[in-house]
């Protein structure tokens, strides 16, 4: 569902690199790395094929609007005009992470709808989709590229731009107007500057009524006036504490936990405080600050686990500027007093990202193929019932994976480990002696 390009036609020849188009603008409306499939204008299966020259290619030149460079290089002819469909390719890597979000009830052009919108971090310019059609939309008409984006009083918001001029602006943030996503004059559609100082903006999330933006050194409360004179106020709630990159922010009920440079930290809404410095002073200092755009975190309400994932100097995957290989895994509604600190568990994770999707059907009996002793549930698992979130796991490899159900991986096991700290088991009247633990143990 990537955006296409499939104006006009074009014609190649045998043994030439160069494909011509007659009708076409390539010059903006592709680049190097796009994929050119010749013979159908709505083509969007990546294995398709047929006889020399159909199929994909890939562009290594755009010389102008009617001319571009393929690999490979066509081992026939189309004998005249045909069409075609290129595919644009989106431009980030496991640092220029995607920033997702929905926009109810929004107006694009004419059209009343729902619509998902996203952004890899500015590398490309935003997209957004309806649900139902083949590709996602292009927001080049924005004329900006952005950061990070969250919808809030009816406005999509767009921080840490950067103009088509070539203007940056990283500590600004641009508002479209009320119920019209794109739409960026006019009615309540502004710009404003958010944080005193010039500190980048990393991400945002809402607590309360506010929308908390984060940048890499402060904490900045914005909040919607509902006054087309001044439409929102910006008040700094914490400075000297940033966060360390876009997808280390929890959001619970009433409170945000995020990494910063020295730890974990929480913060209320009016102020922040440490957290679990037992765990985390180790962890931020075998931090890779190279690869830390690639760390990320999730809220698994299922199963009450927050689920930290952070780039370590000592990942295997650090000569390739991989994403993490290990989490932390702390059970958030597990708390043994106000002065003990949260269990951790250490696992081995190599994902690059996290998500939720809701089971839409129940599943029985007859749905299990794997065999049982597979599975990591118990047959009244509430995991069984429809609208069950499922959580998945995306691999660097393009993989995706469903955490929690049958231990497979493809029909080949999957072999996964948890690491536990040091835990006092006495006290001082008492001493224990530790010989086993079972940590998947229980009655059945």
């Amino acid at each position: 569902i990537n955006p296409r390009y499939v104006t006009g036609t074009l014609q190649a020849v045998s043994g030439n690199v160069t494909l011509t188009g007659a009708g076409t603008t390539w010059t903006t409306n592709t680049k190097i790395g796009d994929k050119v499939y010749i013979g159908s204008n709505s083509q969007n299966d990546p294995s398709a094929t047929g006889a020399a020259p159909i199929g994909w290619y890939t562009i290594t030149e755009v010389t102008d609007n009617t001319h571009i460079k393929v690999t490979p290089t066509p081992s026939a002819s189309t004998g005249g005009a045909t069409n075609y469909t290129i595919v644009k390719i989106f431009s980030g890597n496991d640092f220029q992470f995607w920033v997702p979000e929905t926009f109810p009830n929004g107006t694009i052009g004419a059209t009343l709808g729902d619509y998902w919108f996203a952004t890899n971090s500015g590398v490309d310019y935003p997209v957004y989709w309806n649900g139902s059609d083949a590709t996602f939309t292009s927001a080049s008409a924005l004329a900006f590229k952005c950061k990070t984006l969250k919808r809030y009083h009816n406005m999509m918001l767009y921080f840490n731009c950067v103009t088509d001029g070539g203007l940056t602006q990283p500590f600004t943030v641009k508002n479209s107007d009320v119920g019209l996503p794109i739409t960026m004059s006019g009615g309540l559609a502004n710009e404003f500057i958010v944080a005193p100082n010039t500190n980048e903006i990393v991400t945002t999330g809402l607590i309360g009524d506010s929308l908390a933006v984060y940048t890499t050194e402060e904490i900045v409360l914005m909040n919607f006036t509902d006054s087309a004179d001044i439409i929102f106020t910006f008040r700094t709630a914490v400075s000297g504490v940033g966060i360390l990159a876009g997808r280390l922010l929890m959001v619970f009920g009433d409170h945000h936990e995020f990494m910063a440079h020295d730890g974990l930290w929480t913060f209320n809404g009016v102020q922040v405080e440490p957290k679990d410095v037992h765990v985390w002073r180790n962890y931020t200092q075998t931090a890779d600050l190279n690869r830390v755009r690639a760390s990320f975190c999730h809220r698994d309400e299922s199963n009450n686990e927050a689920l930290w994932a952070l780039t370590l100097s000592s990942d295997s995957t650090a000569a390739t500027s991989g994403p993490p290989v290990t989490a932390l895994a702390g059970h958030y509604l597990e708390s043994n007093g106000p002065n003990v600190p949260e269990p951790y568990s250490r696992r081995d994770f190599p994902f690059s990202c996290l998500g939720e999707y809701v089971r839409s059907t129940s599943l029985t009996w007859a749905d299990l193929t794997a065999a049982w002793n597979t599975y990591s549930f118990s047959w009244d698992d509430k995991s069984f019932a429809g609208a069950f979130p499922l959580l998945l796991a995306g691999s660097s490899n393009g993989l995706i994976y469903s955490l929690n159900t049958a231990d497979t991986q493809d029909g080949v096991a999957f072999r996964s480990w948890a690491r536990f700290g040091v835990r006092a088991i006495g006290d001082m009247r008492h001493r224990n002696l530790l010989k086993r633990v079972y940590p998947l143990a229980g009655l059945g």
